[in-house]
C-alpha cells in the first residue's frame, strides 16, 4: 500500500513545490493564504494521481500509448479540476452564505463562485506552474503510465 502511494504523493509535493519556488522566485512574501494554497495543491495534485493510478489500471491490456494519453490526462486535467473544487470549497467556506435568497439566485451564486475558482487556478496557479510544474507533470505521467513489473 506504501509503494502505491509513494509516487502520487511525490508528485503532488512535485507540484507544490514547482508553486513554492515560482512564488518565491517572484519575490512575494510567504503567508498562511501562500501556505493554504500549496497545501491545497499538493492535496489536488495527490488525489489527481492516485484516481490517474486508479485508472491506469483499468487500462493494463490497452497499448502503451493509450496509458501515457490516460496519464497525461488524469494528471493535468484531474489535477486542474481538484484544485478548483476546493478552492471552490475553501472559498465558500470562508465566505457569508446568502441563504435569504431565493433558490434561483443561489445557484446563480454558487456557479459564480465555481467560475471564480477555476479562473484564480489558471490565472494564477497555472502559470505559476508552468516553468517546472509541466514538466513534472509530463515525467510522473510517463512513471504512471509504465507497466508494473
Amino acid at each position: 500500500m506504501v509503494r502505491r502511494l509513494t509516487l502520487p504523493l511525490a508528485y503532488g509535493l512535485a507540484l507544490a513545490a514547482s508553486f513554492s519556488a515560482a512564488w518565491f522566485a517572484l519575490e512575494r512574501p510567504a503567508s498562511a493564504r501562500f501556505a493554504a494554497s500549496a497545501l491545497l495543491l499538493f492535496v489536488a495534485a495527490s488525489m489527481a494521481a492516485i484516481l490517474t493510478r486508479i485508472a491506469l489500471a483499468w487500462l493494463d491490456r490497452r497499448p502503451d500509448t493509450s496509458r501515457l494519453a490516460a496519464a497525461l490526462l488524469g494528471l493535468f486535467g484531474g489535477t486542474s479540476a481538484l484544485a478548483s473544487f476546493l478552492l471552490f470549497v475553501v472559498h465558500v467556506a470562508t465566505t457569508e452564505i446568502p441563504w435569504d435568497i431565493s433558490l434561483g439566485h443561489f445557484v446563480f451564486w454558487t456557479l459564480i463562485q465555481g467560475a471564480g475558482a477555476i479562473y484564480v487556478y489558471l490565472t494564477i496557479v497555472g502559470w505559476l506552474l508552468l516553468p517546472a510544474g509541466v514538466p513534472a507533470t509530463l515525467l510522473f505521467a510517463f512513471l504512471l503510465a509504465r507497466r508494473p513489473r
